[in-house]
């Protein structure tokens, strides 16, 4: 009984040191780089385990700052490790008009919690293309294109020209005067839109919905949560609105003509069409379909499992 004892304590020991060995001590460095700008087209981002900041503002150049961070078993091998991660900043070989921001890790330290964040901050808008895993983004006062994509974080758009495009796998993802159109795609968290002219196409798995003032079509879909969109589409523009579990509300101008589906299996379905016609309405329950200002190309879907419809039109 006493050995056995004895192997035991032993056993927890040797657990007690490889749990130790885990504990990686981390180490830190702030980031100040500066470059001229020449007229660049795009500004492309890449890192890792580290929010990115990027926008246009009253500066003569490229301004680059954050902070690198490492690990290691101990201080001082965590600085070393921390020292070898490389912020480049420069124009890509293959394309000048592209400047590059990119933390470089050595193979051999993925594993020790490598990461950046960045703020850049441009003289001029121009377009963004940015890559980070566990950070969130920022994108400001920019144009043209934008590709925002991170594996763990909030994705924010605000005040952009031109195209975007934003995915997460976990964060919400919010946009705001968006002058052209969306596609923002999350597996959990919220989709907040407001003020955008061109289309909108919304994806979320596990989180609500809400969009205002856009000016295009809107497709949103969301697994479980709420839609609410309120929305002045083109006359026959396409308005597209799935959740397995929530309600939806939408509100829409009363001239669009087309054709008008609304389908829940548990909840309830209200209307009020304003000053629009209808044709052919066919109404149950739990369903709704007619074509609305003698028809069209036009479509607006709204479908639920389990939740409210509301569809108003002024």
């Amino acid at each position: 009984m006493q050995r056995a004892s004895c192997v035991l304590g032993a056993a927890l020991l040797m657990l007690g040191l490889g749990g130790c060995a885990l504990n990686l001590v981390p180490a830190s460095e702030p980031i100040s780089l500066d470059t001229p700008w020449a007229g660049y087209e795009c500004i492309r981002v890449r890192t890792c385990n580290g929010d990115v900041e990027l926008l246009a503002r009253d500066t003569p150049g490229i301004r680059i700052t954050g902070v690198k961070r490492a690990s290691g078993a101990t201080l001082a091998e965590a600085r070393a490790n921390l020292e070898r991660l490389a912020i480049v900043a420069e124009p890509d070989p293959d394309d000048p008009r592209v400047f590059v921001v990119r933390l470089d890790v050595p193979a051999d330290l993925r594993h020790r919690s490598p990461g950046a964040s960045l703020a850049v901050h441009v003289p001029q808008p121009c377009a963004a293309d940015v890559v980070t895993g566990n950070g969130s983004v920022s994108v400001r006062d920019m144009k043209d294109r934008a590709r925002l994509r991170t594996a763990n974080g909030a994705i924010t758009v605000e005040n952009f020209d031109g195209v975007v495009e934003a995915a997460t796998s976990n964060g919400q993802v919010r946009a705001t005067n968006v002058t052209g159109s969306l596609e923002a795609e999350t597996s959990n968290g919220a989709i907040f839109v407001r003020s955008v002219t061109g289309d909108c196409r919304l994806e979320t798995s596990n989180g609500r919905i809400e969009v205002r003032e856009a000016a295009g079509s809107v497709q949103a879909v969301s697994s479980n949560g709420a839609i609410d969109v309120a929305a002045a589409p083109p006359q026959e523009g396409q308005v597209v609105l799935e959740t397995s579990n929530g309600r939806i509300r939408v509100e829409l101008p009363a001239n669009l003509r087309g054709v008008v589906s609304l389908h829940t299996s548990n909840g309830r379905i209200d209307t009020d069409f304003g000053s629009a016609t209808l044709s052919n309405p066919r109404w149950s329950s739990r369903r709704f379909e007619a074509a609305i200002n003698g028809g069209g190309a036009g479509r607006i879907t709204a479908g639920t499992s389990n939740g409210s419809i509301v569809l108003v039109c002024r």
